[in-house]
């Protein structure tokens, strides 16, 4: 069956979720990873975070200004817990914005013996 209508983000999730336990797994058609990490890079277009707040965007509760402004629903506690997660794992979350120029979220995480071992 076809979806048809807006995004599913639940989907979205178990897709990426699927091909990414597949690449772990070496299932072949799946692509490869190759040296010792793995980047995921997750780009929009929409808003951007404002300058003066990019400082602090990783902080437990924060959500920038014109995210609040413009209706958008959370906590804050998305990209706080995301980079306690990634850290854990001895890996790294960082982004480049621009105010009205979007967003790319970047993640950096180890892959190699503590993985094929699971």
């Amino acid at each position: 069956m076809i979806h048809k209508g807006p995004p599913d983000k639940r989907m979205l999730l178990f897709v990426i979720g699927l091909s990414f336990g597949a690449l772990l797994e070496g299932i072949p058609g799946f692509g490869t990873l190759g040296g010792k990490e793995v980047e995921i890079r997750v780009q929009d277009r929409g808003m951007g975070i404002p300058a003066h707040q990019q400082a602090r965007i990783f902080a437990r509760f924060m959500r920038a200004d014109n995210a609040q402004a413009f209706g958008i629903c959370g906590m804050g506690l998305g990209l706080y817990l995301s980079r306690a997660l990634v850290e854990q794992h001895a890996g790294r979350l960082w982004f480049e914005s621009g105010e009205g120029k979007g967003t790319t979220f970047f993640v950096r995480l180890p892959f190699g013996a503590p993985f094929a071992s699971q």
